[in-house]
């Protein structure tokens, strides 16, 4: 059994004897990608395309972007993406994680979660104020916060000065267990949004940069204005919005998101993919 969760090279070789399951790590994205992506001038053809038996889709419209951007004509199940079980399934779980990073219990969880951008090895952050993000949170809310950052794996980290309640967490592997602690997510064109709104709480993207990042790094399967999203595009409207929003605004939101991309996470995603591993070694 292969399981992956990235496109792989056709120059990989796969034996007659192998099941290679692709799981993609981003069901529910902004950006184009692979085969979808005009700006693209790499040549190259997919493992996927040819030889993948299984993908493993959360969404209609995860399932439509395999199919485009892989090129990919096999089998697709569709009950949900392993990863994001434990954001439906959580139970006592952020307790153990917020432990082991060292949060109190009661405290509020902002994370601020940014995608990669090309050239950057050391991504920077501009015009975002997260302690001024936080003072408000605690102002609104009369309850301790604290911010946790995390960069894309893709860079060595954000250049980001950390201010008092602030930790960088991009050393922390696992991605789906930070938004499983997490309260409100900041985050500008990372998919997180998408298999965040399984919680329904707060998410609000922050594209100060929009234009510019599509210019220099990539174009978008559809338009964020006419999306459910929230969307700051200035400090003052990322505050502005904090100000004025209340949980069951945000709840609400996460309803519209996720009918929005008609999601089809069941929670047991990977109970199935076990299920078909096992049938397929009993073949």
């Amino acid at each position: 059994m292969w399981i992956d969760n990235f496109g792989k090279p056709l120059f990989l070789h796969k034996s007659k004897n192998q099941i290679y399951i692709q799981t993609w790590h981003g069901d529910r994205g902004f950006k184009k990608v692979l085969f979808d992506d005009e700006n693209n001038d790499v040549e190259f053809r997919l493992l996927e395309s040819i030889f993948c038996d299984l993908m493993i889709s959360g969404s209609e419209y995860g399932t439509r972007q395999m199919r485009s951007a892989f090129k990919y004509t096999g089998d697709i199940l569709q009950k949900g993406t392993p990863r994001n079980d434990i954001l439906l399934n959580c139970n006592d779980l952020d307790k153990t994680i917020k432990k082991r990073l060292q949060i109190p219990e009661k405290t509020k969880v902002l994370l601020y979660a940014p995608t990669y951008r090309k050239r950057e090895k050391y991504q920077r952050v501009e015009g975002l104020d997260l302690q001024q993000v936080l003072d408000e949170l605690e102002t609104k809310t009369q309850e301790k916060w604290i911010c946790l950052v995390r960069a894309h794996s893709a860079v060595k980290g954000l250049a980001l000065r950390l201010h008092n309640k602030m930790m960088d967490v991009t050393w922390y592997e696992d991605m789906s267990e930070l938004l499983a602690i997490t309260d409100m997510l900041i985050t500008d064109y990372s998919s997180c949004a998408g298999d965040f709104a399984l919680t329904k709480k707060a998410i609000i993207l922050f594209q100060n940069d929009k234009d510019r990042y599509e210019r220099q790094d990539r174009t978008f399967y559809f338009s964020m204005e006419t999306s459910p999203f929230f969307i700051a595009k200035s400090q003052d409207e990322l505050l502005q919005i904090i100000r004025e929003k209340e949980k069951k605004d945000y709840a609400r939101n996460c309803e519209k998101i996720l009918e929005f991309y008609g999601t089809t996470e069941t929670g047991k995603a990977s109970e199935y993919v076990a299920k078909y591993i096992l049938e397929k070694m009993e073949d």
